[in-house]
């Protein structure tokens, strides 16, 4: 059975300044990941549209800027 993941994001701490957070995702048990977009936690509301389908899914969150980044969860609305 396939899932759709219409919107997903983070909830988190609102960065002062441009602030891009990766996210990824991997559906073949971590062996690849695949970049889908950039969340800018600058913005009030930090989610991206159109995550695909899958059967089970790994995200990953990165940042290589060196600002800190304070998140509380990743949120996701799966249709």
């Amino acid at each position: 059975h396939r899932k759709r993941m219409a919107e997903f994001g983070v909830l988190g701490d609102t960065a002062r300044s441009s602030n891009q957070l990766l996210v990824e995702f991997s559906d073949d048990d971590y062996v690849s990941f695949q970049t889908i977009g950039n969340i800018e936690l600058a913005r009030d509301i930090k989610t991206l549209n159109r995550g695909g389908s899958y059967r089970q899914r790994a995200v990953r969150l990165s940042s290589t800027n060196a600002l800190e980044v304070r998140l509380s969860s990743f949120i996701a609305r799966i249709e």
